[in-house]
């Protein structure tokens, strides 16, 4: 049934009506047991005196969110209550564009973890001169973790949220890339290509997320579209300006400035994407 507070919250309305309020009671706690716990909030049903047609008033609590947006809200009397964060990103009329182009911006840099090594793969064995075919991994580790946890990579990234998987993701993506920078010994090297390839999966799973969330129905489209570009744009620059700024800062400087590019979207969206738990659900009024 529906939670104590929930039934508690049930005061007597139409006139003194006690057989009428105690429907009402029924109804309220028939619909709080059908409300999965793992979906939506359940909610708390105010009864407000003023005749046979009593206003009904449901005050939803905030349910799971994901990159600050609660997943679902709370059907009652045929009619969905969802909350004012919910209206204007998930199911809203306007989409942000300009977190959606960050955020495509953001995908740039993942797949530039691919890129970075790609375009400047037959330098390498004038860093690692003793390394031979084991140069190699150096572009196919960053896949590994993709190969082992792709299939959960999902369940694993919403569980941490979004925002945060995807911010901690560039994070740990710039401090790597300031590593290789150094080139350390290629087993280090190597490592660090594996935990690159843990960053790739979380920004290449939270960041389509988001921009799903920040798109409405009608751009959502669109939106996932300029997603779907971000690898090929990615190797396309690195091809174009990566290889030419390598001749002129040497590999370390093009690993440096890999590491800058994933820090600056770490700042830009550490600042403009809306936080996990974002504002509490206003009280909506039916009837």
């Amino acid at each position: 049934g529906a939670s104590p507070d929930a039934a508690g919250e049930i005061t007597r309305g139409g006139d003194g009506h006690p057989e009428r309020s105690r429907a009402l009671a029924r109804e309220a706690q028939s619909k709080g047991a059908g409300c999965a716990r793992a979906v939506c909030a359940r909610p708390r049903l105010r009864l407000h005196a003023g005749g046979p047609f009593a206003r009904r008033r449901i005050i939803s609590r905030p349910g799971p969110v994901a990159g600050g947006v609660p997943l679902a809200g709370k059907r009652f009397g045929g009619r969905s209550v969802v909350s004012a964060a919910v209206q204007g990103t998930i199911m809203g009329e306007k989409t942000d564009w300009r977190l959606v182009w960050l955020l495509w911006a953001a995908g740039l840099g993942a797949a530039g973890q691919y890129g970075k090594i790609s375009v400047i793969f037959d330098r390498l064995p004038e860093v690692y001169p003793q390394a031979g075919a084991a140069l190699g991994f150096a572009v196919s580790l960053v896949g590994a973790l993709g190969i082992l946890l792709g299939v959960v990579a999902g369940v694993l990234v919403a569980r941490v949220d979004f925002r945060r998987a995807l911010l901690s993701a560039l994070a740990l993506g710039a401090a790597i890339s300031v590593l290789q920078a150094g080139f350390p010994a290629l087993p280090v090297f190597l490592i660090s290509r594996v935990a690159e390839g843990a960053v790739h999966l979380a920004v290449v799973v939270a960041a389509p997320t988001l921009i799903a969330q920040v798109t409405a129905p009608k751009d959502r489209g669109v939106a996932l579209t300029l997603w779907g570009t971000f690898f090929g744009v990615a190797f396309a620059l690195l091809f174009w300006g990566g290889v030419p700024f390598a001749r002129i800062a040497g590999l370390g400087g093009l690993m440096l400035a890999h590491g800058a590019y994933m820090g600056l979207m770490l700042a830009v969206l550490w600042r403009l994407l809306p936080p996990a738990d974002g504002p509490r659900v206003p009280a909506v009024r039916m009837g």
